[in-house]
């Protein structure tokens, strides 16, 4: 699954998102980046972005 897929499905409310931002230790604002596809995650946070999403999101999907 895509990280923009993911967030949309997932995070439909703005705590949400804050609280996906917090576990990541990155900006709310960079999460709506990801969400609107506008930008897309570091490689450096690959593989906390498959632990945080229990494998929905999957390090090669972020590619």
């Amino acid at each position: 699954m895509k990280i923009h897929e993911y967030i949309n499905l997932h995070t439909k409310r703005a705590e949400a998102r804050r609280e996906m931002a917090k576990s990541l230790n990155v900006a709310e604002s960079t999460v709506r980046s990801w969400a609107n596809g506008t930008r897309h995650p570091k490689r450096t946070l690959w593989d906390v972005i498959e632990k945080e999403t229990n494998g929905a999101v999957k390090a090669i999907d972020l590619i």
